[in-house]
């Protein structure tokens, strides 16, 4: 077995190990070979959880009674822990009786992505699993320790730690069937295709979206250049899609917003496509963290700029809510600068990065915990030795998609003159004529992002329309009053609220 999307049981002796996802440890081969060296040394004491790459859960079943429970360092999958033990979604975790835990609450209304910290979920009886620590069972009692893990700003790392990273990727998933890459009209999901097809892999390649969204226009495009056919799948609600979406989401993202990943990941379960490679975590290498200071990127960091452009990107109005959630929406941005300045780094621009890092990490969980229902999501660029790769890297010299067009003009020039979805190529060649129209592209990004604060936003789609006005939307939204979350006057919510409160008040 070298991929699994269910968990799969690989016996040692009187030890059971249960592998969900795709592991790597040191140079082994994925799956079985893997999970048996890393026992190995785990049982002696000598295991580095560092080696541990992929994405994945894991369960170690010993013959004293104990078990092992831990997920990938990058934190794609998480293991959620509520009063009855460890389970792979919310729901499940989830006592009969719950309780909101508002300060999360907050989080989830107010900052980017509808993320919440560290591992509290909406629910104060159940935490998700830290990427950091593994956690052992013995006796009905749970104990989190430390992996050992060292900061990401001193793991070792060149500029070709993600060309490494790919190339150990390839051989460990040598033999395996069922792998896709998707492709969009950005530059993130490029860079990996370019490196999948670098080292020899043939993958499937995939898209969601309409016909007409540049995502899927620019995808064809590429599919086109590379001679390959190329799975589409429209985001269109189907019959019954709101029942299933609400399941999806778990009560940790929106409904609405979700739905279209949703219909993807059980698309590709149904082909028998068992693993996907996307480009989440591309920022890093592209000055994302910090283009707000561009070019000025000596100096301290600005928490305030970052907070606003970053990590608190509307301004959700209290008066939407009651109690407790309405005093901790109003405490919100305070509460957000205060956990920002505990971030730090030689530079600003680590400091940014160790932040931003978090707010992807975070960002990304809800979403990535969804698919791996279905399939593997694998994200190469959350791999901590890869993201270490942006700690050593001069910002100035990752100006213009410098790593991006470098890398993918060199491992896959046939699609490196494709514009991206910002108008602009991934040439190497066409870097200087091509910063000045980047550099209009963030100053009115930046911009919209100042003047449209009290717009909540959202992708729109086809989902949003049907979905918030259906009995389902108004049953959350009547919960979420009882429950005192949501003001007993208030009917009409911006959007982006309107489909976290739908999540919610379907879980609560």
């Amino acid at each position: 077995m070298i991929l699994s999307v269910q968990p799969t049981p690989i016996q040692a002796g009187e030890v059971t190990i249960y592998l969900t996802g795709l592991f790597m440890y040191r140079e082994e081969q994925a799956g079985d070979a893997s999970a048996l060296a890393f026992l190995r040394e785990f049982l002696l004491g000598t295991a580095d959880f560092e080696c541990c790459t992929g994405s994945y859960r894991m369960r170690i079943a010993c013959p004293d009674g104990r078990e092992i429970y831990f997920a990938d360092n990058a934190g794609i999958m998480r293991w959620y822990i509520g009063p009855k033990g460890f389970f792979t979604t919310l729901r499940e975790a989830a006592p009969e009786n719950r309780t909101p835990d508002y300060p999360a609450l907050a989080q989830f209304f107010s900052l980017a992505y509808g993320r919440i910290h560290g591992t509290s979920t909406v629910i104060r009886e159940v935490r998700r699993s830290d990427p950091l620590k593994y956690y052992e069972v013995r006796n009905g009692t749970t104990i989190g320790i430390d992996k050992g893990l060292c900061p990401i700003s001193e793991l070792p790392a060149g500029p070709d730690a993600l060309e490494k990273q790919m190339l150990r990727f390839a051989r460990a998933v040598e033999g395996a069937e069922g792998i896709v890459c998707t492709i969009t009209g950005g530059a993130d999901s490029r860079l990996i295709l370019a490196h999948m097809l670098h080292a020899g892999m043939d993958p499937v390649l995939d898209i969601t979206g309409t016909d007409s969204h540049p995502d899927v226009v620019i995808a064809k495009q590429g599919a086109a250049r590379l001679g390959k056919d190329i799975l589409h799948i429209a985001e269109a609600p189907e019959p019954g899609w709101i029942d299933e979406a609400i399941q999806a989401a778990d009560g940790m993202t929106g409904v609405c917003g979700l739905y279209r990943l949703y219909k993807k990941a059980h698309f590709l379960h149904e082909k028998g496509l068992v693993l996907e490679c996307g480009g989440g975590g591309g920022e890093f290498y592209k000055n994302s963290f910090i283009n707000l200071d561009y070019p000025f990127y000596g100096g301290k960091p600005n928490w305030k700029r970052f907070l606003r452009v970053k990590s608190i990107l509307t301004d959700p109005n209290p008066v939407l809510f009651s109690g407790e959630t309405a005093a901790e929406v109003a405490k919100a941005q305070e509460k957000e600068l205060a956990y920002l300045k505990t971030y730090t780094g030689k530079t600003k621009a680590n400091a940014y990065l160790s932040a931003y890092h978090d707010i992807l990490w975070e960002g990304s969980s809800p979403g990535c915990s969804m698919n791996s229902r279905y399939y593997i999501p694998y994200i190469p660029m959350l791999e901590r030795n890869v993201t270490a790769m942006a700690y050593h890297t001069d910002p100035h010299k990752m100006d213009g998609w410098a790593i991006h067009r470098e890398q993918v003009s060199r491992l896959a020039p046939e699609i490196k003159d494709i514009k991206t979805d910002h108008g602009m190529t991934l040439d190497i060649d066409r870097m200087k004529a091509e910063n000045l129209a980047l550099l209009k592209y963030w100053t009115k990004a930046g911009l919209r992002m100042v003047t449209n604060r009290k717009k909540q936003k959202s992708r729109i789609d086809t989902c949003f329309e049907e979905g918030l006005s259906s009995p389902q939307y108004r049953a959350a939204l009547e919960r979420c009053k009882e429950l005192g979350i949501i003001a007993p006057e208030v009917n009409d919510l911006p959007m982006a609220i309107a489909d976290r409160v739908f999540a919610l008040g379907t879980i609560l």
